[in-house]
């Protein structure tokens, strides 16, 4: 009984340990100190942007957009519906600007408007930019979704969801 026990206590000790033991044959071998942090922050291996990019002009609204707000189409549509609704229908509703998404690269509001086309942020921005010409408050708010992961190259991109409202 005594020889039962003892390999009884020997087994459980054995199933105890044993994925202890083996944990230790799947960890990955160490890395030199500071490699990872020297490879992510190499910015010589990027290329400059092809047109600069900055916060001047984001905003601003071309003739073309000037006259958009003055036509009958979208006048009636404001009187209507109101500010507000009358400008998300103007630009969101099949049949009038009809706008495509595009996640190629985020525009200002001038050339998302020419093109119709913008990723998420290009198109908050130009919906942004009518709606305080219109003399509307709006905010921005980030959008609870799954992340989307894209690749270009050897670099990683996560993105996100962004809309505005009034």
């Amino acid at each position: 009984m005594k020889t039962r026990s003892t390999l009884l206590s020997l087994f459980v000790l054995m199933a105890v340990l044993s994925p202890a033991l083996l944990s230790g044959c799947a960890s990955a071998p160490p890395m030199p100190p500071g490699a990872p942090v020297a490879t992510l922050f190499a910015d010589a291996q990027f290329a400059p942007a092809s047109e600069p990019v900055t916060a001047k002009g984001l905003f601003d609204l071309s003739d073309e957009m000037k006259a958009y707000l003055r036509t009958r189409e979208f006048t009636s549509l404001v009187k209507a519906k109101g500010v507000e609704q009358g400008l998300v229908d103007s630009l969101y509703q099949k049949g009038e600007l009809n706008l495509d998404y595009d996640s190629g690269k985020t525009r200002e509001a001038a050339s998302t408007f020419a093109s119709r086309s913008g990723n998420c942020l290009s198109l908050v921005i130009m919906t942004a930019a009518f709606a305080k010409e219109l003399g509307s408050f709006v905010y921005y708010q980030n959008v609870l979704t799954d992340p989307s992961w894209s690749r270009d190259k050897n670099l990683q991109m996560v993105s996100h969801h962004v809309n505005v409202s009034f």
